[in-house]
């Protein structure tokens, strides 16, 4: 009797430990789970729908007017879709750049991202902001440093 008592008990506690660790492994993030940035730009550019879905609204854009910034909010309903370089258009005026992180520097761990275009000679400088949060990520803000 007592080792039916102890088997049973074992079993249950041994069910518990794996009931457990499979509610613990569904609450963690995988490295599957974070979305990558370079599939997430493509889908992002070439895609209306999930662009919208993936802009925060009301989205800020910061246009450098010479002294200072002018800031302008743009709705949901105002949002135009960008494709960036996507659309198969070529600019010989910029050329497109992203960077890992807001200081512009390489870092694979970070959770932000700058697409830039830089100008060549010409002073243009446009720079889209994205955040990853959670695991996805969203565009948060424009800024037009160009003069």
């Amino acid at each position: 009797m007592t080792y039916n008592i102890k088997t049973n008990l074992h079993r249950v506690l041994v069910l518990m430990i794996m009931f457990t660790a499979l509610a613990c492994d569904k609450n963690q993030n995988t490295s599957s789970d974070i979305e990558n940035f370079n599939n997430f730009f493509h889908s992002f550019s070439i895609n209306e729908n999930f662009q919208k879905e993936r802009v925060v609204f009301p989205f800020m854009e910061l246009e450098y007017n010479g002294e200072d910034y002018d800031t302008i909010y743009v709705s949901y309903n105002e949002w135009k879709h960008d494709s960036f370089y996507y659309d198969g258009q070529t600019c010989s005026e910029a050329i497109p750049v992203i960077y890992n992180n807001f200081e512009r520097m390489m870092d694979d761990s970070s959770n932000e991202r700058v697409f830039a275009w830089q100008g060549i000679e010409n002073g243009i400088q446009v720079l889209y902001f994205f955040k990853r949060t959670g695991n996805k990520w969203f565009l948060t803000k424009m800024e037009n440093n160009s003069n």
